[in-house]
């Protein structure tokens, strides 16, 4: 019988050994130190917006600059104290991102509402390379970004690593060798 592939696409934060998960694949700054979390690829995210957007309300310049526009925030970043961390040419600092015009776990709902000029959001670059390059995107304050997000897969154990998922590791991880 051949093997078969369950794929859940939700974007939730799944716990892989109650849900009883083979493998995650997550997007994180802090990878979970209590299960295997094998770094594939580096995912910049950068700030961008529509171009009808910006003409209506202007290029954001400075960090500061975003408390006047609306912001589509994902759900699971972490603003603590609505402070969002970013990286600079002069090292690190924060925004305070007061409220979000739309604030979701799903990044295809926030490219579509960046798309329809909603608002501002920063999303990872795989999603938005070809808009930018069509010019239905348009990157701002391209010296700030947020600080570097690691794509890990995550699994339970290395000892008991089913082929099915040693064989998917490694493709992933050679396909983002290819990319690089």
């Amino acid at each position: 019988m051949p093997q078969s592939l369950d794929i859940d696409l939700s974007g939730r934060m799944v716990n892989v050994v109650e849900e009883g998960f083979d493998l995650v694949l997550r997007v994180t700054q802090s990878p979970p130190s209590n299960l295997i979390a094998h770094p594939i690829a580096s995912i910049p995210f950068y700030l961008v917006g529509s171009p009808s957007y910006l003409r209506k309300a202007g290029y954001p310049l400075k960090p500061k600059d975003l408390s006047q526009h609306a912001m589509i925030t994902y759900s699971y970043l972490s603003l603590s104290e609505g402070e969002l961390p970013l990286e600079g040419l002069t090292g690190k600092e924060s925004v305070k991102i007061d409220s979000s015009v739309l604030r979701t776990n799903n990044e295809n709902l926030m490219h579509n509402a960046v798309m329809d000029g909603m608002g501002l959001a920063f999303l990872p670059t795989w999603l938005i390379e070809d808009d930018i390059a069509a010019g239905h995107l348009e990157r701002v304050m391209l010296d700030y970004r947020l600080p570097a997000s690691m794509l890990y897969a995550v699994y339970t154990s290395r000892k008991y690593l089913s082929s099915k998922v040693r064989t998917f590791v490694d493709f992933i991880a050679e396909c983002s060798e290819l990319k690089n």
